[in-house]
């Protein structure tokens, strides 16, 4: 329950971005953060290895040793068995028949959707790059509080002048914003616990 109250309050940042212009603008700000955050990164708690989105795994040092093809088609069905379960404590009983056509109709959404992701990810366009993260201001690496984030990412301890710093200067890309709300909430909320503020001065940090 806690992990879900602060994965709640951190994800309320996000509320300050403005909703991409379409599906393939949302795709490729998630893109842009994966490739960043994850792509050849030394630093991330799990590093991205290009094997994971090639359709034959060429690059993953036992490729060798197996299909990738009879790989993929264990994991598909993995992932049904997994997504039947996870996919609604009340199935509709009465249309059991439409119920699976429905999920599978999903599941079906859900493949297409990682394979553009993929996509994306590995070929992106330059162009809709430019349109998509560049011209309207997504993400900018002169914002200190992402500079503190990558610093933070790389194993530096950053002293508490240095966080109260990087909190207090004005962001100037929406996903700076997004990230300064999502740590603001957190230590508003840590102040509401410790009985440094009331319920009322936290809603009113909470509501931005």
């Amino acid at each position: 329950m806690l992990a879900y109250v602060l994965g709640s309050l951190s994800d309320r940042g996000a509320s300050l971005l403005p909703k991409p212009a379409s599906a393939e603008a949302s795709l490729y700000q998630d893109a842009y953060l994966f490739h960043r955050y994850y792509v050849n990164n030394s630093h991330t708690p799990a590093p991205y290895r290009t094997a994971l989105y090639e359709q034959t795994m060429e690059n993953a040092p036992a490729a060798g040793s197996f299909e990738a093809q009879d790989v993929a088609e264990f994991f598909q069905v993995l992932h049904q068995r997994f997504f039947i379960e996870m996919h609604t404590f009340v199935p509709d009983v009465e249309d059991i028949e439409g119920w699976f056509d429905r999920l599978h109709e999903r599941m079906e959404a859900l493949a297409a959707e990682r394979n553009r992701f993929a996509e994306v990810v590995t070929n992106p366009d330059p162009e809709k790059v430019r349109e998509y993260v560049t011209d309207t201001n997504f993400y900018n690496d002169g914002d200190a509080i992402l500079q503190l984030a990558a610093a933070i990412r790389r194993g530096s301890r950053p002293l508490q002048e240095e966080i109260e710093a990087a909190l207090a200067a004005e962001p100037g890309s929406w996903y700076a914003r997004a990230l300064k709300q999502g740590c603001g909430n957190l230590l508003n909320a840590n102040a509401f616990f410790v009985g440094g503020i009331d319920q009322s001065k936290l809603s009113e940090h909470l509501a931005g």
